[in-house]
């Protein structure tokens, strides 16, 4: 591909642990590809910045880590604790988990913590975010840019 030349189609082979072989729809229109162990990605001509193959212009969630599978808004799976909505669980969750956690037997969210966050984060809905709550937390923790288990915290 030469002098801003656009791909007619692209195919994909290999592993596909991570959705890294999926090709996007439409399978025309893009600019640049590229591929390595836990992803692809391919630019179309109206842009994908987080490289999950929804163009920007039709992308409800534009910060997708690489790797992370997307519903057809270019959004990663709900999964516990993510509050980014970027497919992974990572230390800027845990500042979220960090911020407003209480202790155990510390009812109701601490000042500046929204009650809709703290009720996801009271895992065990016993109206405290304690240690029960952050062992949960642990089996979610994917680490930055590898894309977290939807149903770790069953």
């Amino acid at each position: 591909m030469a002098n801003g030349q656009t791909i007619s189609s692209i195919v994909a082979w290999g592993y596909n642990d991570y959705g890294q072989t999926n090709v996007p729809v439409p399978n025309s229109g893009f600019v640049a590809v590229a591929g390595g162990g836990y992803h692809s990605l391919a630019v179309h001509s109206d842009g994908d910045a987080d490289g999950d193959g929804i163009p920007d212009s039709l992308d409800l969630c534009l910060n997708t880590i690489p790797g992370s599978p997307v519903d057809a808004d270019g959004c990663p799976p709900m999964i516990p604790f993510d509050f980014l909505r970027d497919g992974d669980v990572d230390a800027r969750d845990l500042m979220v988990f960090d911020f407003c956690s209480t202790g155990p037997a510390t009812f109701g969210p601490p000042a500046g913590c929204a009650q809709a966050t703290f009720d996801i984060l009271d895992r065990d809905q016993d109206g405290d975010v304690d240690q029960d709550d952050f062992g949960v937390f642990q089996r979610c923790y994917s680490g930055e840019n590898h894309p977290a288990d939807p149903a770790c915290a069953g």
